[in-house]
């Protein structure tokens, strides 16, 4: 644990940014969470389900896990297009409290590349197997599907004033000083977003694609949300709603985070940080072989 002019706590520092990367007969090891990979595709039909490997074998198996997860949750909920193929992904990953990665397809198949539609997931023991919908032209036999997927950064603490600064993986972020939200004066506290820190990464790939996951915590590492007096502060005259938002270089002129409250009352903002790693599955069937 290091300390720097009593404003960062940074509690270890990563390896270098890795930005991609490609599965190896469709799995692919992500270090702190474990394995992940593409089972299969699915054929959907309104009379039953049949699935492959993603090289095209047939897998009897997992069309009788598949057929019993659709039943489970509903057959009747199911959206099957007209005089269109219906196929789902099947993915796994270990149970991952961080969250999993979304699939998005390739620009060239669809548009300008799209995420997945969900369609449902199911935990059995320690691993988590998802449903996603695979909306793509009916010619197409095979296709390279990416998979955005967060990766954690250690976790590091600063104190919410101009000039606090944080690692962030190799880099760093910087925050200025907390500023009113203009139009905000008036509002009650416990109710809007009235005050904001900008914030600007160095070192930092910009396609990386950081979160930085922000938490108010009490000097003794307590996490803040309202105010423990309040019993339901939306409701309560004065409380104060500790709660913070983030608003990154891509949906924002400026990075910067927005509080409900002032942030000189807040003793210390723990970042949770996160990179998106872009990891390739080439070459997946969209067809069982003959």
């Amino acid at each position: 644990m290091i300390r720097l002019a009593g404003a960062l706590i940074a509690l270890a520092v990563p390896t270098s940014w890795i930005i991609t990367g490609e599965a190896n007969d469709y799995a692919y090891q992500v270090e702190g969470v474990g394995r992940v990979a593409i089972d299969g595709v699915c054929s959907v039909n309104p009379s039953g389900v049949d699935c492959w490997r993603p090289d095209g074998a047939s897998d009897p198996r997992l069309t009788a896990d598949v057929d019993a997860q659709l039943q489970v949750n509903g057959a009747d909920s199911l959206r099957l297009k007209f005089r269109s193929r219906n196929l789902l992904l099947v993915s796994e990953v270990p149970s991952n409290p961080n969250g999993f990665g979304s699939f998005r397809l390739p620009p060239t198949a669809v548009g300008p590349g799209e995420l997945l539609p969900p369609q449902g997931l199911q935990q059995r023991g320690r691993t988590v197997y998802y449903l996603d919908w695979l909306q793509v032209p009916n010619e197409l036999d095979r296709i390279d599907l990416t998979l955005m997927m967060p990766i954690r950064l250690p976790n590091a603490r600063l104190a919410p004033k101009a000039g606090a600064i944080a690692k962030v993986g190799d880099g760093t972020v910087t925050f200025s000083a907390p500023k009113r939200i203009p139009g905000q004066e008036s509002n009650p506290p416990s109710l809007h977003l009235a005050w904001t820190m900008d914030y600007v990464l160095a070192n930092v790939p910009s396609e990386a694609k950081v979160m930085l996951h922000p938490f108010a915590v009490s000097k003794d590492g307590k996490r803040l949300d309202f105010d423990p007096r309040s019993i339901e502060p939306p409701a309560v005259p004065n409380s104060r709603h500790f709660g913070i938002a983030e608003a990154t270089a891509d949906v924002a002129d400026t990075a910067h985070l927005m509080f409900f409250c002032n942030p000189r009352e807040i003793p210390f903002i723990e970042l949770h940080p996160s990179y998106i790693r872009q990891i390739l599955f080439p070459n997946i069937f969209l067809h069982p072989k003959s």
